[in-house]
């Protein structure tokens, strides 16, 4: 007898602002694994599962994160701009170095700055 609540899942506020209170300025189109892996691991995005990209944004910027059939997965805080992504998407960490001559991480987005969708 009564009303039950369904628990859910605990958000930092950092996420619900991500998720309700910033407006995207750019689009990542993600594969298939890597939609698995944010919404079933709540991992980090990686640039080798990035597939394209849309629009015009700066590192620091927030982007929507889609996936190739245009599902809204996420949105978050980006690690590099619009450009760079262009030239590292599906690459690893050891060629993203090599292509743009500085040691960087293939993480695109930390999985403290993306709100799920």
């Amino acid at each position: 007898v009564g009303t039950y609540f369904h628990p859910v899942q605990k958000t930092t506020a950092k996420k619900r602002w991500l998720t309700h209170a910033t407006i995207p300025q750019g689009t990542l189109v993600v594969d298939e694994g890597a939609k698995k892996a944010l919404l079933e691991r709540h991992s980090s995005l990686l640039a080798t599962g990035i597939t394209d990209t849309k629009g015009s944004f700066s590192a620091g910027d927030v982007v929507k994160v889609v996936s190739a059939s245009g599902e809204d997965i996420a949105i978050g805080k980006v690690r590099y701009s619009s450009e760079d992504l262009t030239t590292i998407k599906q690459k690893r960490s050891a060629e993203i170095t090599e292509i743009l001559g500085r040691k960087e991480s293939a993480i695109v987005i930390h999985c403290d700055e993306i709100g799920i969708l």
